[in-house]
């Protein structure tokens, strides 16, 4: 494996933050798992909670690839925002601010401007002290000046909504090409697309970084959570095959008839709306919500509040956007735990006479 997770400070269990970063470390594993140069995402860096840290914020993660450096900030937001405005809140349909982070930020912007400037400075200073001064020439640049391509990705989650504002190219032209605002799910396309020619770290000085500038360990347990799944989501349309797709403690799912959902429904069925539902696993509970459809969800002929989620249990079907047979029904079945299987009665022959090696015994 040629992807590495470590944290600095552990997520609180079940919060946005950790299911966007087990999203992306899933996304980036499938992609680059079997790729022969290096990828370290770091979670959580917590300058709360490390005294060696202080004068910085906090990041919900760090990703260094072969070809940059990015600091990833996830937003949950299910909401359109509009956010052409670099210098003023991020207005939500439903009233809210998409959050900057502190009173001094007014919109994600404004805080990733911050955070990026803190970094930067702290991450070049202390490459020049691990690594010593780079030589600098034509092809080259001190690593302060390196360290001043640091990309900033801004990720919504579990997607941004189809008729969200982001910042436009001509606002972020000339020096804002440093920041992107993207759902979770384009991580991939923003490593490929990111080239920093001067903040490109070999594995050695990546690993050195991750050490000894952000005090992060290995998450040793990330490859079960990553690839354990807790069940399976189904979505039946009438006339269409079953559609399956796994689900994961971390995962969260939209659906509608918009292209950008993860389960897309066939224009047909006209009484599903553009973006109807979305379901998120929590703490193991596998939570359905109406996403602020036309036609809602019916459940046992009763429709559901949109204030409220339906836990989908084994016996539980949705239907979305009417109570007929011929709605589009998603519904949840977990992993089944192993069966017991009784032992066999022994049978007498030698081999159950035979003793077992000893614990050190010699092989052979």
């Amino acid at each position: 494996m040629t992807v590495y997770f470590y944290y600095h400070t552990a997520f609180p269990t079940d919060t946005n933050e950790r299911r966007a970063f087990c999203r992306v470390a899933r996304l980036l594993y499938q992609r680059y798992g079997r790729d022969p140069a290096g990828y370290y995402l770091i979670a959580n860096i917590d300058p709360w909670q490390d005294t060696a840290l202080k004068g910085l914020t906090q990041l919900d993660a760090l990703l260094i690839s072969p070809q940059s450096v990015a600091i990833l900030d996830f937003k949950s937001c299910f909401a359109p925002f509009d956010g052409r405005d670099l210098e003023g809140p991020w207005r939500t349909s439903d009233g809210h601010d998409l959050f900057g982070g502190s009173d001094r930020n007014r919109n994600p912007y404004q805080q990733a401007e911050n955070a990026r400037h803190l970094w930067s400075r702290y991450l070049g200073k202390k490459s020049n002290a691990y690594f010593g001064a780079r030589p600098v020439d034509e092809e080259d640049v001190s690593w302060e000046k390196a360290w001043e391509h640091l990309q900033s990705y801004v990720l919504i989650h579990p997607m941004m909504h189809p008729d969200a504002q982001p910042p436009t190219a001509k606002t972020l032209e000339g020096n804002h090409n440093w920041f992107h605002l993207h759902s979770v799910e384009d991580i991939i396309e923003l490593t490929f697309t990111t080239v920093s020619k001067h903040l490109q770290l070999a594995p050695v000085e990546a690993e050195e970084l991750i050490r000894f500038a952000l005090y992060a360990e290995p998450w040793a347990d990330m490859d079960e959570i990553l690839h354990v799944p807790i069940g399976s989501l189904f979505v039946y349309e009438p006339n269409r095959p079953l559609m399956t797709k796994q689900l994961y403690s971390y995962d969260e799912v939209t659906i509608g008839r918009k292209h950008s959902m993860h389960i897309r429904i066939g224009n047909q069925m006209s009484q599903v709306s553009g973006y109807h539902a979305r379901v998120e696993v929590q703490q193991g509970r596998v939570m359905l919500y109406d996403a602020g459809s036309l036609n809602g969800i019916y459940v046992n002929r009763q429709k559901l509040d949109e204030t409220q989620g339906l836990e989908l249990c084994p016996g539980v079907r949705a239907f979305l956007g009417g109570k007929s047979k011929n709605a589009c029904q998603v519904w949840f079945e977990p992993i089944k735990p192993l069966e017991h299987v009784p032992p066999t009665k022994k049978r007498l022959t030698f081999e159950t006479n035979a003793r077992p090696p000893t614990r050190n015994a010699t092989p052979g």
